[in-house]
């Protein structure tokens, strides 16, 4: 695998990361924001009708008159159903329809006069956030209050960013793939001179001849400027290689006249 390729891989990779970090940092955040103003709205619902409710004492009973009309107090898209202590539902709202039962019916056996609770749930295929609070005076329970918003339009704000970052991504990832292909190329490209020009020289054993040296002093250029010195450096000792042979030919060349003259004699 060449390093132009690792690097355009490696830039893709650390690309991807960071986009999935920050996708998943922005998805987490918009959920959040959009459960909490749910919330904040069942929560002010739930308010509204307990504050509106009135309480009644017969003897030694107490009992808490919530207001009929719970319409008035609702957002839209919030539904309400008052329960009492049998868990039957004794007043909703009329969004609620012919629907006749509690939203979050487990919830029931958790809510206490003092604590409320809060779960997705499946209420007749649609996926609902239901508030469950407690109808108590004096810490005696009398009843549950019910508030119910539908999850359908964060669900499909959350889809459409899902699918907004998926493909987001995948352009920013090719990208940012054939961006650093090219400009590993061009890094590289200096490289590759020093490359052919190394085996030119090693083919022709030209020892004259040299690198080209790119003009910034980076790390090719000082890689050039080593390349080239090295080649100074082996020009001179073979020329001071072929120096001493050529001396030593002239310095053995008379005794071997001699040497031939008295054999030939």
């Amino acid at each position: 695998m060449s390093i132009r390729l690792r690097l355009t891989l490696w830039y893709s990779l650390v690309l991807a990361v960071m986009l999935i970090a920050l996708g998943a940092g922005i998805y987490t955040t918009l959920s959040n924001n959009l459960r909490n103003n749910i919330d904040a709205q069942l929560s002010d619902t739930a308010d509204r009708i307990l504050s509106a409710s009135r309480v009644r004492q017969f003897s030694n009973i107490l009992q808490v008159d919530v207001p009929e009309e719970l319409d008035i107090f609702k957002a839209p898209g919030v539904a309400v159903v008052v329960i009492d202590n049998d868990h039957q539902v004794v007043r909703k709202s009329r969004n609620v329809g012919a629907f006749n039962e509690p939203f979050d019916p487990d919830a029931l056996e958790l809510v206490t006069p003092q604590n409320s609770v809060t779960h997705d749930v499946n209420v007749g295929g649609a996926q609902v956030r239901v508030l469950s609070a407690p109808i108590a005076v004096s810490d005696q329970q009398v009843g549950y209050l019910q508030v119910a918003a539908t999850l359908d339009d964060v669900t499909e704000s959350l889809r459409q960013l899902g699918v907004l970052m998926l493909l987001g991504g995948a352009i920013g990832v090719l990208a940012a793939a054939i961006v650093g292909a090219f400009l590993a190329r061009q890094a590289l490209q200096p490289m590759d001179r020093i490359t052919q020009t190394a085996a030119a020289i090693a083919r022709a054993r030209d020892l004259d001849r040299r690198v080209p040296q790119p003009g910034n002093a980076d790390e090719i250029g000082r890689l050039a400027e080593t390349f080239n010195f090295m080649l100074d450096r082996l020009d001179g000792l073979f020329k001071s290689q072929q120096r001493f042979v050529a001396d030593i030919s002239h310095e053995l060349r008379t005794p071997l006249t001699t040497i031939r003259g008295n054999v030939d004699l």
